[in-house]
């Protein structure tokens, strides 16, 4: 056959078929429509919940304008489904005491999603306050915002910034912008975080029993720090 003679006399490698794998994947994304041209009705469900998150936009940095990227999170959404083999994805499930957590990796974000059980009757309805017992020289208190059970406070030395945001795990998702980010595993306590490293900015974001945390530093000059890293392991150990 005249296709057999043709595989026969080109070789298919792994390495040409990584070579043009950009190429497929070029190619089917521009086959997906433009937002504009799509027509979806959300159901009434994802109206309330989109309602919701709106409302409690204002609440600190850990929710985005995610209602005016609906549709777009629609087109990239059907893009991984048709592209799913080549977007590198991981799943971490983990059980803890009072609820489930589960871990989405993607290529540019990583999903928190929480659920809790509502008939679990050692569940915890209201925030433990926390405070920061070390932070670097020069560094004070600029800014809290407070929220029911989410909490932000912002600190500086007129150049940096340390922030911190801890909320009430509750059913929730949390959206984490990780694209061409360094993430690695560090121990706080006993817990694990994530710990992720990207252009300026690094961050540490892990749970306990009932208190998710996100913890950053905003820097401008890196080499103002020693080993920045460990910096913020430590400010992250000293919270209580």
């Amino acid at each position: 056959m005249k296709w057999r003679k043709y595989m026969d006399k080109y070789e298919i490698t792994d390495e040409l078929l990584f070579k043009h794998c950009s190429n497929v994947e070029n190619f089917i994304l521009e086959q997906i429509p433009d937002e504009e041209d799509i027509d979806y009705e959300y159901p009434k469900e994802f109206e309330k919940k989109i309602k919701k998150i709106i409302k409690e936009e204002k609440r600190g940095p850990f929710l985005n304008k995610i209602y005016s990227y609906t549709k777009k999170i629609a087109v990239v959404f059907i893009a991984f489904l048709i592209s799913l083999f080549t977007i590198t994805m991981s799943v971490d499930a983990l059980r803890t005491k009072l609820f489930d957590m589960v871990k989405d990796v993607y290529e540019k974000f990583t999903i928190y999603k929480f659920k809790i059980d509502e008939n679990d009757n050692e569940k915890v309805n209201f925030l433990e306050h926390k405070s920061i017992n070390y932070l670097p020289n020069g560094f004070k208190e600029v800014k809290r915002a407070e929220h029911n059970n989410d909490i932000a406070i912002t600190y500086s030395n007129g150049e940096d910034y340390v922030t911190l945001n801890y909320l009430l795990i509750e059913n929730n998702n949390l959206y984490m912008d990780t694209e061409n980010a360094k993430i690695s595993k560090v121990k706080i306590g006993s817990y694990d975080a994530d710990y992720i490293e990207k252009e300026n900015k690094i961050r540490l974001v892990w749970q306990d029993e009932n208190t998710l945390y996100d913890l950053k530093l905003d820097y401008i000059n890196k080499e103002k720090y020693l080993d920045f890293k460990s910096e913020l392991v430590k400010i992250a150990k000293n919270i209580n």
